[in-house]
């Protein structure tokens, strides 16, 4: 498995809101059906890291520690989305069930592609925060991975 966390096309510089997020609609891991998830205006792609510390004496005051572990988290910045109807955009109700879920029901499928085609497929659970106030309502999703996300 590759891991690329960068997103360049050649020398060119791309937009954020080229990005597109989608779920899990059908199929499985390894033969997804993936469907959109909208109302997105911002995102971010974190890393974690879990240090195991190493300093010693002969480290002379100054810690010192080695990388024992990474993760990733996906931070999804939407406004909320539904039709006259009441009923939620599929993507988002989605993400809602998989905040709602415990155990290993709670862990979904996602995937990322860069607007030169990179695309990541990984796998998280999620939290969601709705707030509103004189704008329009907010939707804001974060997707802890498990497991490392893998190019396509």
């Amino acid at each position: 498995m590759k891991l690329i966390l960068n997103y360049f096309i050649g020398e060119e510089k791309v937009l954020a809101q080229d990005f597109v997020f989608e779920y899990l609609e059908s199929g499985t891991y390894d033969v997804p059906v993936f469907g959109s998830i909208l109302g997105i205006e911002a995102f971010n792609m974190d890393t974690t890291k879990r240090t195991a510390e190493t300093t010693t004496y002969d480290s002379n005051g100054v810690e010192e520690h080695i990388p024992a572990g990474v993760g990733y988290k996906l931070t999804l910045d939407c406004l909320y989305e539904e039709t006259d109807a009441g009923v939620q955009d599929a993507g988002q109700a989605y993400i809602q069930t998989l905040a709602d879920a415990v155990g290993t029901a709670g862990i979904g499928v996602f995937s990322m592609t860069s607007p030169g085609g990179l695309q990541k497929k990984f796998k998280g659970s999620v939290s969601v925060t709705q707030s509103g106030g004189k704008d329009a309502a907010a939707f804001k999703v974060t997707i802890m991975l498990t497991g490392a996300p893998e190019v396509v």
